[in-house]
């Protein structure tokens, strides 16, 4: 890009001109947009009372599921079943089940899962 600009200031009227050569890559992004993979963090704070939170990275757009198991397997709630596009989310727990009841102090797992990728963390709930 070419700026130029004039100066009547002085003796006489003088124009000045410079160039800027703007080249894109020359931006350094040290924090990508998009993750890079599908990854499930652990939960914070943990352990918690009354709510938390667990944040997840979505990769590429699917279909996945977040849900809530005691430590018999039994599944507490489903907090997320959908479609998800790439980027990174994040959903509150308040230590409900499915019907609203809110559930013991104790261990509990929570498993993101979708076609291709499934993982699991635990964490507990102190009243």
């Amino acid at each position: 890009a070419w700026f130029t600009w004039l100066d009547p200031r002085l003796n006489g009227l003088k124009v000045y001109a410079s160039n800027y050569v703007y080249v894109p890559t020359d931006f350094n992004d040290t924090h990508p947009l998009l993750p890079a993979a599908f990854e499930l963090e652990q939960n914070y704070p943990n352990p918690f009372n009354p709510t938390t939170e667990i944040r997840f990275s979505v990769v590429r757009q699917t279909r996945l599921t977040l849900a809530i198991y005691n430590l018999l397997g039994q599944k507490i709630r489903t907090l997320a079943d959908g479609v998800y596009t790439s980027g990174e989310y994040r959903i509150a727990w308040d230590g409900t089940d499915a019907g609203g009841n809110r559930v013991a102090s104790g261990a509990y797992f929570y498993r993101l899962s979708s076609d291709s990728f499934t993982q699991s963390r635990k964490m507990l709930l102190l009243k």
